[in-house]
């Protein structure tokens, strides 16, 4: 998952990050991420794994948000000039 189209980062023009939307407010979206306008925010995104965690008997749920800036040869990760179409 990106969370840089309709999460509130990137400047994302539905909604602002931690904005309070009611008690009980769910969304859903999909996005073409073949759109140019779209495609011109991935750089700037991070991603967002769901998780249960479970310690000591509690049960948890979170999100873990995370993301790769720049070249990482090690790894495999491009620089966002090398992605360059």
């Amino acid at each position: 998952m990106s969370l840089t189209v309709g999460a509130g980062y990137g400047g994302d023009p539905e909604w602002q990050h931690g904005q309070w939307k009611g008690r009980d407010w769910t969304s859903a979206s999909e996005y073409d991420l073949t759109d140019p306008g779209i495609v011109g925010r991935l750089p700037y995104s991070t991603v967002g794994h769901i998780a249960r965690v479970t310690c000591e008997g509690s049960v948890g749920h979170g999100m873990f948000e995370h993301a790769v800036m720049g070249r990482h040869d090690p790894s495999g990760f491009k620089g966002w000039l090398d992605m360059a179409p």
